[in-house]
């Protein structure tokens, strides 16, 4: 099955900086601070950057655009493509600009713990690749690490995905072949392990247990999902779709971000009935009453194997 993500190992250079399953909701589980209960100068200068990109990007300013990229950054695309490095994003943002593209950019909730911030989104965009038909309209999530550098905030690390999937004539990106380094123990080994287990045993409702009461989750060419209870009613769906599949997931990045958050991610494979798949997936977590981690963001990408 073909390998992707190198990304992370560039990942976890880029933030370095910076039990079971709960049987009822978790009252006091807390979820990720609103953006006004975050200091208004990081705020505003978070939102003054997403305008700014969103700006210069429908403007086919690339270079400007990559300014805002740490200089060590990644932008894991939903094509499947791996950027590392501004360079590299650089060089995929004057690739994209040449199909004229639109690009609009909605971040629904962002948490600013210290130098670090991660958000999550829906980004949509209509373009013209060369040799389609016509234009394309794709739509997606987004989640979006960002570390404050000499009092300056970049973004250092970005997955995007499909809300559902794409139609025939989107590019589809080259993906590394090569595996990186993976955790064997950190804070989000045991969740990991725990979702791996479960999810290839069937048991939708105790993966989903595993999320926070209000998480929020966008799978790989799926819309987004809101609340543990329709997680659960995906989670199982998915499952009976694909036909017995079976999930190993690798662990790459588990940062500490302070006041309990901790951001993580990795790769996966999933070999079913209905098809083989891998893609990335990044996820903010935290303890929940009864000490176990739960998700409460997670964006997930993927493509057929055989990509």
């Amino acid at each position: 099955m073909k390998l992707r993500n190198i990304w992370l190992f560039v990942l976890i250079v880029a933030v370095a900086a910076c039990g079971g399953a709960a049987d009822e909701p978790v009252a006091d589980t807390a979820a990720p601070e609103p953006v006004a209960d975050a200091p208004m100068d990081d705020a505003a200068a978070l939102d003054e950057m997403t305008e700014y990109f969103v700006t210069h990007y429908n403007m086919g300013h690339a270079d400007m655009v990559a300014e805002l990229y740490a200089e060590d950054a990644v932008f894991l695309a939903a094509d499947g493509a791996v950027h590392d490095g501004r360079p590299a994003i650089l060089a995929s943002l004057e690739t994209a600009m040449a199909s004229s593209p639109t690009l609009s950019l909605d971040v629904a909730d962002r948490v600013i713990i210290g130098d670090d911030a991660v958000s999550h989104g829906v980004w949509g965009m209509e373009m013209t690749p060369e040799g389609a038909p016509g234009p394309l309209a794709l739509d997606g999530h987004f989640m979006t690490v960002s570390r404050k550098e000499n009092g300056e905030w970049k973004t250092a690390a970005v997955i995007t995905n499909y809300h559902a999937v794409p139609p025939e004539g989107t590019p589809v990106g080259e993906a590394p072949a090569e595996a990186p380094p993976e955790l064997t123990d950190s804070a989000l080994s045991e969740l990991a392990d725990y979702y791996e287990t479960h999810f290839s045993m069937g048991h939708g409702d105790m993966v989903a247990s595993r999320f926070a009461e209000d998480a929020m989750a966008a799978f790989a060419n799926q819309p987004a999902l809101t609340g543990r209870a329709a997680i659960a009613e995906s989670m199982n769906a998915r499952i009976e779709e694909a036909g017995g599949p079976q999930l190993t997931i690798h662990e790459v990045a588990a940062m500490d971000l302070g006041d309990g958050w901790v951001f993580g991610g990795g790769w996966y494979e999933m070999a079913a009935a209905a098809g083989d798949s891998s893609g990335s997936y990044l996820m903010l977590c935290r303890a929940g009453a009864d000490g176990n981690m739960e998700i409460h963001w997670a964006v997930s990408n993927g493509q057929p194997a055989s990509q």
